[in-house]
């Protein structure tokens, strides 16, 4: 019916925006169709500023929360961004190939591409924002021998099926571990998976339905977020800065509409590498009771800096939390062996998803890490590490800030630091990507701002493994950078020149 329809007229936008109350698709779904529509025609053009969410919801006669549904899918997907009091904004990044009125609508293999340093092909070169340290700060061939011993067992026991809940040794093991060091666990609470990121898709899988809202971190692990979208779910971006997250604001999310699950990583996050305090985690923890919200904390990088650090599954006993770990990131990415800590009734129903997706039984990895973690020379070569770990932190902050690059934030262990670009002139988050070009040029594999945030700000920002702070090649790369920016406006900085430079200058060393 007609009176049915209504359309947002040009006056307050560039283009039509209709809905249709008789039609079978919601609401919500048919704004950001419109929007996705008048984006893709090039209607609405990048940095453009939308109607508020007061304004449309009057012209549309629907509710602000529906709007704010609206644009929370549409910053979710990349189409649009958020700048505190000023209201929404067309991104800068255009979307390409995706499906309409789909919470998964990303291009073809997004899940790859956040794994991929550029965000669009596996990039060649120093690993300065790898996720991984370097390999001989493990030490020589202690792994190597850790895996022969691991198969020196019977042969019957590596034929066999194995346990879809993991290597009951190795859960033993953790559960031990777990309870000397947080919180008392046993065999039962605990479940192995292939890395963090099986464990994440177990989850998800288990306990989210297509359009169910997810909350994670923002700046947060590309990775995750490509899964919560390849379920179907709604990412719900909660920010998180130098002083941690934004409480106030995941308390308004959860009155409009709680989330299903919320992900966070309390230690030595990734990419800020800033760890939460007791008292966050406590209003997080009243907020999770309020709510009936189920925290899942990932707590990979715990053993990358000093013991005692805090720890929301110890402080809530496994009720509301669920914890995920792993060993790809203390050890080698190749040993893909990760941990769930839940409670039983959670656990068994991981298992039936484990089972149905094909990852059951025993796998060779988890004799080795079994056999790696009850080793004494994992104890000290995890002590090596944190001294380490502690010098680069101290000297590579002093080397960044000569550089001009500010931190973000100020971490004090864990392998990843995020800083702003040296930009005299004002290089921005537009020129992320053609930074991230010229790294490439220069022999360097970057991640920019923009593979951990849906947020658009006013500078460009890249992660840093601290291993790689002191390079030389990285000081040159930002030095050239720096000197670009002071001798080019904005509108002349040339990527193409800078790439050549910096090619040359790679090619000499």
């Amino acid at each position: 019916m007609s009176h049915d329809v209504i359309e947002c007229d040009r006056s307050i936008w560039p283009g039509a925006i209709r809905v249709d109350r008789a039609a079978p698709a919601s609401l919500v779904s048919q704004i950001v169709e419109s929007v996705e529509r008048s984006i893709d025609a090039g209607i609405l053009r990048p940095g453009e500023k939308i109607p508020s969410v007061r304004c449309l919801a009057r012209r549309l006669q629907v509710s602000t929360f529906t709007v704010l549904e609206a644009n929370e899918r549409l910053v979710a997907s990349g189409l649009l961004y958020a700048r505190r009091g000023a209201g929404y904004f067309v991104s800068r990044l255009h979307k390409t190939g995706a499906s309409h009125g789909s919470a998964a609508g990303l291009e073809h293999g997004c899940l790859l591409r956040a794994y991929s340093p550029g965000r669009v092909a596996p990039q060649a070169g120093i690993p300065v924002s790898g996720s991984h340290l370097p390999s001989d700060w493990y030490g020589d061939g202690w792994i190597q021998d850790a895996a022969r011993r691991a198969l020196r067992v019977h042969p019957d026991r590596l034929l066999s099926a194995g346990n879809p809940l993991g290597l009951p040794e190795l859960r033993r093991l953790m559960a031990q571990r777990l309870g000397a060091s947080l919180v008392a666990v046993d065999e039962h609470q605990v479940m192995v998976t292939a890395g963090a990121t099986h464990a994440w898709d177990l989850l998800l899988r288990t306990l989210c339905r297509p359009g169910d809202r997810v909350g994670m971190e923002d700046p947060g692990s590309p990775t995750l977020r490509a899964l919560i979208l390849r379920h179907g779910c709604i990412p719900v971006p909660v920010h998180r800065g130098a002083e941690g997250l934004d409480i106030d604001a995941l308390c308004a999310d959860c009155l409009r509409a709680t989330p299903r699950l919320l992900f966070i990583q309390t230690v030595y996050q990734n990419p800020l590498g800033t760890t939460l305090s007791p008292l966050q985690l406590h209003r997080l923890l009243a907020l999770a009771e309020r709510f009936d919200l189920l925290v899942v904390e990932s707590d990979m990088y715990r053993a990358m800096g000093e013991p005692g650090q805090p720890c929301l599954a110890a402080m809530d006993g496994l009720k509301r939390v669920v914890r995920v770990d792993s060993t790809t990131t203390t050890l080698s990415p190749l040993l893909r062996v990760g941990f769930i800590f839940a409670s039983p009734t959670l656990i068994s129903k991981l298992v039936d998803s484990k089972v149905a997706t094909g990852f059951a039984g025993t796998r060779l990895e988890e004799r080795i890490v079994c056999q790696i973690l009850g080793s004494s020379e994992y104890r000290r070569m995890v002590a090596r590490l944190q001294a380490r770990i502690g010098t680069c932190l101290t000297s590579g902050t002093e080397r960044l800030h000569r550089l001009g690059m500010r931190p973000l934030a100020q971490p004090t262990g864990g392998i990843f630091i995020s800083a702003v670009l040296p930009s005299p002139d004002g290089v921005g988050a537009a020129d992320e990507a053609r930074i991230s070009e010229a790294a490439s040029a220069s022999g360097l594999a970057v991640k920019a701002g923009s593979a951990f945030s849906c947020r658009s700000g006013d500078r460009a920002w890249i992660r840093l493994n601290i291993a790689y702070l002191d390079h030389p090649a990285l000081s040159r790369f930002v030095e050239r950078l720096r000197g670009a920016a002071d001798g080019r406006n904005r509108h002349n900085f040339a990527t193409s020149n800078l790439a050549k430079d910096t090619t040359d200058e790679h090619l000499e060393s």
